[in-house]
């Protein structure tokens, strides 16, 4: 009960110092001074084809994201019912108007146009050339622009950066800001279109007085609006070239809208959340996690969540890592990122079969995520690593079931096509195995498992040419192996080939294997 009483006074403390600037600005001044003092804040700017087909299916999308409004957008994009667009978008703009807390909603439907896949970047030009004045598919298309310019810069440090990337990058920031101008120009309260456009100016010219032109062009046209100076607030970071400094005190200014959108004392937590992710990035958790909770104290933010999440992770904290991932998805149920984490937790924390449809999930919103995309791999090893788990508990269907998983993660998995041929190899499943063992070899030509597995199957049906070619091809890229020239010469054996078993019982014996000798006996009489 004390520790209630206790919690509910810091709740009404916060509030309290929210209200009083003054005393709250010295918190916060303190705060980013204690920050400051511990670390130094300069920062630079910052084959799985089953799967990416199986998340490219409708059916599966409605069903592990069924109110996706990322997945509604696109699908409504790909049937080419534009009309239906303008309708929804336009429904979206005047809701804010009439209600603030659906500003974030009418983001996230433009954002559902991020993805630099084919057929998209095609329909939405044929959206603009089908309703040349309308201005939803020009700003759609400037949301588009965007993303492909983030896309052709990567996601390296500038100084890893070549400068063809760069120029790429603006060649697309260039069509965005064109499409959002002209979006503007139609309708001068396309609201995305300003949050856009400080977010084009953040990253490509740093130029604070084109950011601070397009921010008043914004809030002119909503005074209120949280998600332009989210963008505004976003670009002052010390690692685009503002300071938390800057950052206080614009969150200071916009403190008069406050009773108007609540929402807006986010813009402190903001701040809070970049000393969270600084401490993150230095292996500091504890520190961060501790900055984060200070930044939540003003208000809920999916990002400050998944940082949360991300520090508890580093720390093996899985449990607390999935509830805080749990919080930030129910907070914004669109960010790919968001569920790609709480797959990486759900994965250490041995629930695979979470982390696998929280991964496709991941990839549905966001297919060519490559942190997502690089986990299909980590995330196929471990389903490979159960699978055989499993089979050794004699649990066939259950491996099984695990190794098409890890398959379907990553069909470049050779262990995985060899566990399914061991499986299948219990269950007499001959035909099955061998196709199996040879994509194995294919991918893997210097397991000797996989040869000797397939020496076995190939035997039971008298294929020792086989047998002999398959050994032939494991020697050519492990010469002098001992066991091989020792398989290889009992094939030939059963073939009749004497000399040629001889003469490969010698190597094998030159070489050290305990039964060659042996074996050269059984054949040297046969040869003349």
């Amino acid at each position: 009960m004390a520790r209630k009483i206790l919690l509910a006074l810091l709740i009404a403390i916060a509030f309290f110092l929210l209200l009083s600037y003054r005393p709250f600005n010295a918190q916060l001044v303190a705060w980013i001074s204690s920050f400051n003092n511990s670390y130094s804040i300069a920062d630079s700017g910052g084959n799985n084809q089953p799967l990416m087909d199986s998340v490219k299916n409708d059916e599966n999308s409605v069903e592990l994201l069924p109110n996706s409004i990322t997945l509604k957008f696109r699908r409504i994009l790909k049937n080419g019912e534009y009309d239906q667009l303008n309708r929804l978008l336009d429904g979206r703009l005047e809701a804010v108007f009439k209600d603030l807390s659906k500003e974030e909603q009418l983001y996230r439907a433009y954002e559902a146009f991020e993805i630099d896949q084919e057929p998209y970047g095609s329909l939405l030009n044929d959206w603009v050339e089908k309703y040349p004045t309308n201005y939803q598919p020009y700003l759609a298309r400037g949301f588009y622009y965007s993303h492909m310019g983030w896309q052709a810069r990567g996601g390296k440090w500038a100084s890893e950066t070549e400068e063809e990337q760069f120029q790429k990058m603006r060649m697309f920031f260039d069509r965005s800001r064109s499409d959002l101008q002209h979006a503007l120009a139609l309708n001068e309260k396309a609201l995305p279109a300003y949050g856009k456009q400080i977010a084009l100016e953040m990253a490509d010219t740093s130029s604070l007085d084109e950011m601070r032109k397009i921010l008043r062009q914004g809030v002119a046209v909503l005074p209120a609006s949280y998600m332009i100076r989210e963008k505004y607030i976003l670009a002052l970071r010390p690692r685009w070239g503002g300071s938390y400094k800057m950052m206080s005190s614009y969150a200071r200014q916009a403190e008069k809208h406050i009773e108007e959108n609540p929402k807006l004392s986010l813009l402190f937590g903001i701040l809070l959340t970049d000393i969270g992710r600084s401490y993150a990035q230095r292996d500091a958790e504890k520190a961060a996690i501790e900055s984060l909770d200070k930044a939540l104290e003003f208000g809920d933010r999916g990002y400050a969540y998944y940082l949360k999440g991300s520090s508890y992770i580093a720390l093996e904290q899985y449990e607390d890592a999935i509830d805080s991932l749990n919080t930030a998805i129910s907070l914004d149920p669109e960010e790919a990122s968001f569920y790609k984490e709480r797959s990486r937790a759900y994965q250490f924390n041995k629930q695979l079969d979470l982390a696998y449809l929280d991964l496709q999930r991941s990839l549905m919103l966001d297919p060519t995520n490559t942190y997502a995309i690089r986990r299909t791999r980590y995330l196929s090893d471990d389903f490979s690593i159960r699978a055989k788990e499993r089979k050794d508990k004699s649990l066939f269907s259950e491996a099984m079931s695990d190794v098409d998983v890890a398959l379907r993660l990553n069909n470049s998995n050779d262990y995985a096509y060899y566990l399914r041929a061991r499986i299948n190899m219990h269950l007499n499943n001959l035909e099955s195995s061998e196709s199996d063992l040879k994509k194995a070899i294919y991918l893997k030509k210097d397991k000797i498992g996989y040869y000797r597995s397939l020496d076995y199957v190939l035997a039971q049906s008298g294929r020792f040419e086989e047998v002999v070619e398959y050994w032939g091809q494991f020697l050519s890229a492990v010469p002098n192996n001992a066991e091989a020239y020792y398989e290889r010469g009992g094939a030939k054996y059963h073939m009749g080939d004497y000399e040629g078993a001889l003469d490969d019982a010698i190597k094998a014996r030159d070489l050290g294997h305990p039964s060659a000798e042996k074996a050269y006996q059984m054949v040297k009489p046969l040869v003349n």
